[in-house]
């Protein structure tokens, strides 16, 4: 009788001991994918937020000063090398008259830029989709700031991830987005420019990642737990 007591105690305590174990797993799963999301908007957010205060220290008079130092916006680009911005470019009475990648130009638009955030499938330069923002300076001026490719490398660990702006959907390395499985997405909006994070969520996925990058904090987790039970 004794020995089945012990048999049923161990059983007992052995699936108590799992199924604390799975709940501290998923607690931390939970915080696991929610640090990804939230670092990623974060960052985009903050070099928005950034460009958008670049731009408007620039200042409405920036013709002026371009035209007394011709490397006037190489030098605050010069100075920005360890933000994600690409280029600059100057926009005058809806026309491209200066960027700082292939200096002086004369395009007219064909379609209107947007004040704040915009995404284009097809740059006039490369030919990809690209990512920019665009503020007001006065004077019929305008400045544009290109980014960098989007480095989505952590946040496709949930998944396959990118940002949709208006209609254009630009995933890791700037990517153009075309067919979207509607059935597993989770979203995560930033209204205040305007522009959402897309995750097509994979659970398989998530989870074997979450397991790789938290093995450390789980054998700790494990270790504490089984200490604790030999009190």
């Amino acid at each position: 009788m004794r020995k089945n007591n012990k048999n049923v105690m161990l059983i007992v305590f052995t699936l108590f001991f799992v199924f604390i174990y799975g709940v501290l797993i998923s607690i931390n799963y939970s915080f696991y994918k929610r640090e990804i999301i939230d670092k990623e908007v974060n960052d985009l957010q903050t070099l928005i937020s950034h460009s958008e205060q670049l731009l408007n220290k620039v200042g409405f008079n920036v013709l002026d000063k371009k035209q007394k130092d011709k490397n006037y916006l190489h030098k605050i680009l010069a100075r920005e090398a360890n933000v994600n911005i690409n280029s600059i470019a100057i926009i005058y009475s809806g026309k491209y008259i200066y960027s700082t990648l292939v200096g002086d130009e004369d395009i007219a638009f064909i379609t209107p830029v947007n004040l704040g955030l915009n995404a284009k499938e097809k740059s006039n330069l490369s030919g990809r989709p690209v990512i920019s923002f665009v503020a007001e300076v006065g004077n019929k001026t305008l400045l544009q700031v290109f980014f960098k490719k989007h480095d989505l490398t952590m946040v496709n660990k949930l998944g396959r991830a990118f940002y949709q702006i208006g209609d254009v959907k630009i995933g890791h390395d700037n990517k153009l987005i075309k067919l979207v499985n509607d059935d597993k997405v989770y979203v995560a909006k930033c209204d205040k420019y305007g522009f959402s994070l897309v995750i097509e969520y994979d659970r398989k996925t998530a989870f074997i990642n979450f397991v790789k990058d938290s093995v450390f904090l789980l054998s700790f987790i494990f270790f504490l737990l089984f200490l604790f039970s030999l009190c």
